[in-house]
């Protein structure tokens, strides 16, 4: 019973319409193709591995509840993407309340003038688990604003909002992202060509 059609990104009619049915087998079969594709946007905006095994969990269940509003010309990789990403957001929002804390934006902050990275260049070098690894090791608040706003798309008063912040302070958040990432990024490609060249 093979209803998956991952290289269209599309599932099969008749395995969304089992899983309505609340066929077990085809839910957990569901889910194994799932797991795959939201672990890493868990583990992108909340770190904590339990944490995001958790919000995968919870994600999963919206999906179950909204599959027989999905439409089978939607991208379904895409619409369970948005369904986690929404989740994870709803997770930030709940910690946020204890855990707000201003910054000022002073665009003469040394953060601010940072060279721009070379995302290309870092992918084909280092590969993008490596550069996953890197975004999970930014602080909390930084990884989450530095996600929405270049992951996401959001706009930096959207991003206030989701994470109830000032727009400065998720200026200054995205800026330290960049500062810390383009710093960690020139270390690695350099100690690279260091160990290419001796070789």
């Amino acid at each position: 019973m093979v209803y998956l059609r991952s290289k269209v990104m599309n599932i099969d009619r008749k395995l969304i319409q089992d899983c309505i049915n609340n066929n077990r087998q085809s839910q957990h079969l569901l889910y194994k193709y799932c797991h795959p594709i939201l672990i890493p946007i868990g583990l992108r905006y909340l770190k904590d591995r339990n944490d995001a095994i958790a919000a995968l969990n919870k994600s999963f269940m919206k999906v179950l509840n909204a599959l027989n509003t999905y439409e089978e010309h939607q991208n379904f990789n895409a619409w369970i993407k948005r369904i986690m990403v929404n989740t994870c957001i709803d997770e930030i929002r709940k910690k946020t309340k204890h855990q707000q804390r201003e910054y000022p934006f002073d665009p003469s902050d040394h953060v601010y003038k940072s060279g721009s990275i070379d995302w290309n260049q870092a992918e084909n070098k280092l590969g993008v688990e490596e550069i996953l690894k890197l975004v999970q090791e930014l602080p909390d608040k930084t990884r989450q604003v530095f996600n929405l706003y270049v992951v996401e798309g959001y706009q930096h008063a959207e991003v206030g909002e989701i994470l109830d912040m000032s727009e400065g302070t998720s200026k200054w958040h995205l800026s330290k992202a960049r500062k810390l990432l383009q710093d960690k990024l020139t270390q690695l490609l350099n100690e690279d060509n260091l160990s290419i060249n001796a070789s």
